[in-house]
């Protein structure tokens, strides 16, 4: 961080739009470029929950509560469970996206943002990997009913969704008449629901993209990354791909997760 302090002295800190922090402290991040007043995007990542305190976290929300112009929060893996209220009432109510990933977050910090007044204004939402949309499917429900007029891209990877939960979101996620990209991979469904998804998601003309969790009977043990039958997903794509089809829907993309690792 002292190199890259000495890099930031020859930036006027009010022209920077973007911002983005990695692997600090947020102690570090409080005192990197303070003065960064017009901030469009920011983009804080891998802050250590251990690694700082409650007064560290004031200090960040006051820096937060300077950023007018905020349109893009991105807080990947800063421990924020029950602290999502304090975090919502500094921010912008127009903010745009909003990627709490590896957050920690509880079923009040999902009851709050859907009572809040950022999530009728959301384009972008990413929640993944805090798993505890099944016990919060209820708020998360409503928050999907107050974004259905705005949201566009929606992440809700490894989120433990059961057929049960997705099976209540159905009709609110079929609501959203904006989205262009879901991806909901490494969430144990069964072919049944995923096959119900579809049906449900086809009606949204806006929607292209979908990365889908590979069904459980594909797996040869649950859980174990890469650990599945390669030809019981193949025809998992292959009845997916008729089913688009059968709808006139050629112009949607359902990918496997599995698909996108290296």
């Amino acid at each position: 961080m002292s190199a890259h302090r000495s890099m930031l002295q020859f930036l006027d800190p009010q022209c920077i739009a973007h911002l983005q922090v990695d692997e600090a402290l947020l102690s570090e991040v409080n005192t990197c470029v303070p003065q960064t007043v017009h901030l469009y995007n920011l983009r804080v990542s891998n802050i250590r929950f251990t690694c700082f305190t409650e007064t560290h976290f004031e200090t960040f929300l006051n820096y937060l509560g300077q950023l007018d112009n905020l349109q893009e929060l991105d807080l990947y893996a800063l421990f924020l469970k029950d602290r999502l209220p304090r975090l919502l009432s500094v921010l912008p109510p127009q903010l745009k996206t909003l990627t709490l990933s590896y957050c920690g977050l509880s079923s009040i910090d999902v009851t709050i943002l859907s009572q809040s007044s950022q999530a009728t204004h959301l384009r972008q939402l990413n929640l993944s990997h805090n798993q505890i949309l099944s016990e919060a499917h209820e708020p998360f429900q409503a928050l999907l009913e107050k974004a259905s007029g705005t949201l566009q891209h929606l992440q809700i990877n490894n989120c433990l969704l059961t057929d049960s939960t997705l099976s209540a979101l159905l009709p609110a996620l079929s609501d959203c008449s904006c989205l262009r990209v879901l991806s909901f991979a490494s969430n144990p469904i069964r072919m049944p629901m995923l096959t119900s998804v579809l049906q449900h998601l086809t009606s949204l003309t806006e929607l292209k993209h979908v990365i889908y969790p590979v069904p459980l009977h594909c797996y040869r043990q649950w859980d174990v990354c890469g650990y599945y039958d390669q030809q019981k997903l193949a025809e998992v794509q292959a009845q997916l791909k008729a089913m688009l089809q059968a709808v006139q829907r050629d112009d949607m993309q359902w990918t496997s997760h599995t698909a996108l690792l290296p």
